[in-house]
Formats: C-alpha cells, structure tokens, sequence
C-alpha cells in the first residue's frame, strides 16, 4: 500500500444517491489509485468498489465518495470489515509505518512488518495482518490467489531488480545513467504495480538512496 491523493470534488452521479457504481465514480477511481487494487497494488484480479467503511445500512456512508475505494475481490474479501490504514488520509504516512520483504521464489512467504516506531498502532498492525493473509493466504482457496499473486509479483521484482543492476553496472556512463534512471522513475511512480515494495528496495540500500527523489 502507498499513500493515494484522491480527486476531492464527488462525482455528480452520487448526489442522487441511487448508484454508487455509475461511470463517473468508476472513472474517478481508475484513474485516481491508477487502475490498481488499492491493497495488493495490482490489476490481477477483478476489481470492484469497496465501501472503506461497511456502509452496513448507512446510506451516507455508501454514498460517501471519500468511502468509496478500488479494490480487487482478493483483497476486499479478506479485508472485509477490519479497520486499516487510509491511504488517501493525508496526514497518514503509509510507507513509513510498514516494511515490506521481498522473496526469490513462490514457495518462500512474503514478510510484511510493523515499522518498530508503529508496533503498537493498531491500524497499523491491523494493516500488516491484512496484507500478510493478502500476498501469502490464510485459507485453501486465499492461498491459491496469493500463489498466483506471488508470481505475478516475482516477475514484475525480477524486471525492476535487473533494472537496479543495470544501473548499478552503469553508473560512471552518464549517458547510460539518465536512461537507467527514467526507467527506474517510471516503476517507482505510484502507477506502477507493487510501487512500495520497489521503493522498500531504494530505502533498504544506501547506495540507491539517490533515487528517492522518484518517490512522488
């Protein structure tokens, strides 16, 4: 998960509160969390509009365009109604209170942790348990979505690593470097798919803290 600015002004079509579902709402959402599960950071799986909230009967809450998120059925299923971090809260800092582990095979689990200074939050922790049943599954039929994730997630890793490499390898050919460096931008931006496990790589290594400045 990263933090997301979403539009502020609701669409109009939510005024009659009749549809929360209507094409101005869809088109809002694709192209504020850029067409991606606000939860696993990807378009793998089908994606719907969750209520942030459980609405449970409140018609204001399902109306609410400030409580309308996209999310893919993997993860809106597993979330349900467990009360996690905003991403579209500004003054919630997302990336800095989770740690994110990458694996080099299907088998292995990805390990997502409470950064030390938020251990105790429960949001946080709450945010971690979802994400960790998320990417890694808790049930028999959740485990086989999280397998399919895991390697749709190796593959897309395995391009951005060999984009660090590259321009690791590259580094005293300025020339080299500018190019290495927009493509490395480009999967660093929050477009991209699974941006904070990119960016944890950046963070983890302080000889690519420089490429911090991508994060946007």
């Amino acid at each position: 998960m990263i933090n997301i600015e979403r539009t502020e002004t609701a669409p109009d079509c939510l005024k009659n509160k009749i549809d929360y579902k209507c094409d101005d709402v869809l088109d809002k959402l694709e192209n504020d969390f850029f067409g991606k599960c606000y939860i696993c950071e990807t378009n793998l799986f089908s994606t719907n509009v969750e209520h942030f909230i459980a609405h449970k009967g409140n018609k204001k809450l399902k109306f609410d365009w400030r409580n309308l998120f996209l999310a893919c059925f993997h993860c809106n299923n597993i979330k349900l109604t467990t009360d996690i971090l905003d991403c579209t809260e500004p003054n919630s800092d997302i990336e800095e209170k989770i740690i994110y582990k990458s694996i080099s095979d299907v088998n292995e689990s990805i390990q997502i942790e409470a950064n030390d200074s938020y251990s105790n939050d429960n949001l946080t922790k709450n945010t971690v348990t979802v994400l960790n049943k998320v990417y890694n599954g808790h049930t028999k039929i959740k485990t086989k979505d999280a397998n399919k994730l895991k390697e749709y997630f190796l593959g897309e890793m395995l391009q951005f690593r060999d984009l660090i490499l590259k321009y690791n390898k590259e580094r005293h050919n300025k020339l080299k470097t500018s190019e290495n460096e927009k493509n490395i931008e480009a999967e660093l931006h929050k477009g991209s798919k699974l941006t904070a496990f990119k960016r944890q790589i950046i963070k983890d290594f302080k000889n690519y803290h420089k490429l911090k400045q991508y994060f946007d």
